[in-house]
């Protein structure tokens, strides 16, 4: 028996969808043809046909072969094609995946070996989105559905916002200052002013030249808002500034830092062995480190524009409030180093603290 593919006889723009494959015939091996084709006898019907086929598109006939469909009124194309036509739509039922509703109707189509029944898409929805004409219809089963992630490599598994960001999103190395930045008790903005610090893409007035400034202004009389010394830059804004040298030597004690020197290198040289720990040091090293620069910054901009001044130990006190706050809301090791810590912060006493 030769196979044949019914097609749907609603064309949804220019595009038939296919059913089912039939067979027809039998008809008499004439010869073989290689190794895996056979030449038919084909009645007059099918003079448009050629007679060599691949045995993928042929069947052994049997007497009892349920596929088979009379040949007589059946018109097959070259392509080995014929057309079903639906009688009416049968059902309709709405598939709930997640939040989402979907519309699919039961279409009865005149099948050559009586009724047949298939799941399609409403025709308002083709008409809005031709190409969902396209898409299988989903098979309808008492299963619960869910939604699965497919990467670039292949690999399926459940899915999460995550993976969708991770696969879509450019990706580059891992830099050594990423914990530094970014971590799970950072404070956003802070954060954000830590990363452009690192990628040194603070707008300082050494870098207006290349940024905003033409060839003809004179940018050599620009000085530092903070200590009026020289132009700054973001080794001397953090920390060689004789302002935010300042203020950093009133808060470095509090992270257990008093040896490191107010030198943007060095305190990142302090941070990076333990950036990546959940120690007492570590945690509040990061706060600090990272609320120090972003109300300094911010105290450049507020002289620059707003002619509006603090002192040192003003900052200090923003700092301290800031990063106070935040720590309320942790638990940290009931240690002694961990107590005489809390103290500097000036904590209350009944902080939470757990045994180790």
């Amino acid at each position: 028996m030769l196979k044949v593919s019914p097609w749907k006889g609603v064309i949804h723009f220019g595009k038939r969808g296919k059913l089912n494959p039939r067979y027809v015939g039998p008809f008499k091996v004439l010869a073989k043809v290689g190794a895996v084709a056979y030449k038919l006898e084909l009645p007059q019907e099918l003079s448009r046909v050629h007679s060599t086929f691949h045995v993928s598109n042929l069947k052994k006939c049997y007497s009892d072969e349920p596929l088979a469909v009379p040949l007589d009124g059946l018109h097959i194309d070259d392509k080995l094609y014929f057309v079903e036509e639906p009688i009416e739509i049968m059902d309709r039922e709405v598939k709930r995946l997640n939040q989402i509703c979907i519309l699919i109707v039961k279409v009865q189509w005149n099948s050559r070996r009586g009724p047949e029944f298939t799941w399609d898409w409403p025709q308002a929805w083709l008409l809005k989105a031709p190409n969902l004409g396209l898409i299988p219809v989903l098979v309808l089963n008492d299963t619960e559905d869910c939604i699965r992630w497919r990467d670039g490599n292949g690999n399926v598994t459940s899915f999460s916002v995550k993976c969708a960001w991770e696969a879509l999103r450019p990706q580059g190395v891992e830099v050594p200052w990423y914990s530094i930045v970014w971590f799970s008790h950072c404070i956003p903005r802070h954060a954000f002013h830590m990363w452009l610090i690192m990628r040194r893409s603070l707008k300082t007035q050494d870098k207006l030249r290349s940024w905003d400034v033409g060839p003809d202004i004179d940018i050599t009389q620009l000085r530092c808002s903070l200590c009026g010394l020289q132009m700054d830059s973001h080794e001397h804004t953090f920390f060689e500034c004789s302002f935010s040298s300042k203020v950093w030597s009133l808060l470095r004690h509090l992270a257990g830092m008093e040896r490191v020197a107010p030198v943007l290198e060095d305190i990142i040289a302090w941070l990076l062995p333990i950036g990546a720990k959940r120690s007492f040091n570590s945690v509040v090293g990061k706060l600090l480190f990272a609320a120090a620069t972003y109300f300094i910054w911010s105290e450049r901009n507020n002289r620059l524009f707003k002619n509006q001044r603090r002192t040192p130990e003003d900052i200090r006190d923003l700092v301290m409030v800031t990063v106070r706050l935040k720590l309320v809301t942790f638990r940290f090791k009931n240690k002694p180093r961990v107590a005489k810590m809390l103290s500097e912060w000036k904590m209350p006493s009944n902080f939470r603290l757990y045994s180790s």
